[in-house]
């Protein structure tokens, strides 16, 4: 579950994101996709997004100008081409990562983060095992995102190697 957000972000959200997600469901011809995107806000680095993929290349205009004539804060919008499963995970990996540093007493940190064709999602590791953030990255993208309950450290790791001998 991701951290809550405060009220003045949360009004923000609650008033366009069921119009948005109305407007995508009665036009069900678009395969479009509604993502909330709360990293940039969480992150410190700017607002809640309301993300809208789409498979029709030539839809992304006009579904953005149909959709911010419709909402109460247009410029929270953003409607991108669904590019594909493989580009989807390298960017749900970029913002596992981009959360690698985030700010807290009780954040465990993103130690390590992959992916490939051949693994249906995003796997990632933690410095020591936070359920409570384990479940905020893998809210990020439902079913896209696996934490490991084991943690990984690199600099133990780093440090076995460099007293190896061999290594």
């Amino acid at each position: 579950m991701m951290r809550q957000l405060p009220p003045y972000e949360a009004r923000a959200i609650d008033a366009d994101l069921p119009v948005v997600a109305a407007w995508v469901a009665a036009r069900p011809e678009l395969g479009a996709e509604v993502v909330l995107d709360c990293l940039g806000f969480l992150s410190g680095n700017g607002v809640s997004r309301i993300v809208v993929y789409l498979r029709d290349r030539d839809a992304v205009r006009r579904t953005k100008d149909e959709l911010a004539a419709v909402m109460r804060s247009p410029e929270r919008l953003r409607v991108w081409e669904w590019t594909g499963d493989a580009d989807e995970k390298r960017r749900v990996q970029h913002t596992v990562m981009q959360l690698r540093n985030a700010e807290g007493p009780v954040i465990a940190r993103v130690t390590f983060s992959v992916t490939s064709e051949s693994s249906p999602v995003v796997e990632v590791s933690l410095d020591r095992w936070d359920p409570v953030f384990a479940a905020e990255l893998e809210g990020i993208r439902p079913g896209w995102v696996r934490v490991s309950p084991e943690p990984f450290v690199g600099n133990r790791h780093d440090a076995r190697v460099a007293d190896d001998p061999l290594g």
